[in-house]
């Protein structure tokens, strides 16, 4: 599940929650980090972009349709013996119709591990948007 809160300095909050698709990408990611110890890489990254219409159910997707805002370096949180763990990153200051998200290994390209679209979100240059996964395993 993912959750994208935007916060506008009028205080007003408008939250919306997505499911979204781990990428064949991201199973690949997962198998290799278990079971080969292959991948050094963490999911450390959220990316935005404004181009969710573009394949929004692709499993076989490696990047964002149109990822035109830097990376927000993303906050990891997990409770020992629960079976979720969040990744949440911040933007601010940025002018954009965000339609799509995902968490990514790198600050620029690396793999994707996720993705999510949903209905514009216009940010201004005084918004702060939140971008938090919620990841269940089960």
């Amino acid at each position: 599940r993912t959750q994208l809160a935007d916060v506008e300095t009028n205080e007003s909050f408008d939250t919306v929650h997505k499911d979204n698709i781990i990428v064949d990408q991201g199973f690949d990611f997962i198998a290799d980090s278990l079971c080969l110890g292959a991948e050094t890489a963490k999911l450390a990254w959220i990316g935005i972009g404004t181009n969710g219409a573009l394949e929004p159910t692709n499993a076989a997707r490696t990047t964002l349709g149109t990822e035109n805002v830097p990376r927000a370096s993303a906050t990891y949180a997990h409770t020992a013996s629960t079976r979720q763990f969040t990744l949440e990153g911040t933007f601010t200051g940025r002018t954009a119709a965000i339609t799509e998200a995902g968490i990514f290994t790198a600050s620029t390209a690396g793999k994707m591990f996720d993705r999510v679209v949903f209905g514009a979100i216009n940010l201004q240059p005084a918004d702060t948007l939140t971008a938090k996964f919620t990841l269940t395993m089960s």
